[in-house]
């Protein structure tokens, strides 16, 4: 060459590759369709799999779940609204006794007071507890516990309350 140098010519100018060689648009095209056709079984495959996940977890999830739900004129306690907080660990978690005036559907409940007034909001099923202790009288009263539940008296008696 020129000024004795040697010139050398890129592999992507001049040599084709092993792959340019071998190209054939035909094949190309029937190799992308049986790709596409294949990518289309393996998202089938793979949402049966998902779901089948899905229904295995839920199916654990619902087996640890105890769904509460109340009836009318039950007798519940609402959650304090700074029960949560930890400002005040020794304030009650729970206030007054409420009865329940109507089950709306998905776990809503609207309450009463045990004067008959309604209170005007829904309350969610997660912030009411059953008030186990307490039966109404005919007044809309709570009843005295210790007649209908003598198990207290008895634990009174042996120092456990």
């Amino acid at each position: 060459m020129v000024y004795d140098t040697n010139a050398m010519i890129l592999v992507e100018i001049g040599e084709p590759t092993l792959r340019q060689k071998h190209y054939n648009e035909d094949l190309n095209e029937v190799y992308l369709n049986t790709n596409l056709n294949l990518l289309v079984k393996i998202k089938e495959k793979s949402y049966i799999q998902e779901a089948a996940i899905k229904h295995r977890s839920s199916k654990i999830y619902n087996s640890k779940l105890h769904p509460r739900s109340f009836h009318k004129e039950d007798l519940v306690w609402p959650i304090v609204s700074n029960a949560r907080k930890h400002d005040d660990k020794f304030l009650a978690n729970w206030v007054g006794h409420f009865c329940v005036l109507e089950d709306i559907d998905k776990g809503a409940h609207r309450l009463e007071r045990l004067s008959g007034k309604p209170i005007p909001n829904n309350w969610n099923v997660s912030y009411l507890k059953f008030y186990f202790n307490s039966v109404l009288c005919s007044n809309r009263q709570i009843c005295n516990h210790d007649v209908l539940f003598p198990h207290s008296v008895f634990f009174a008696k042996k120092g456990f309350g």
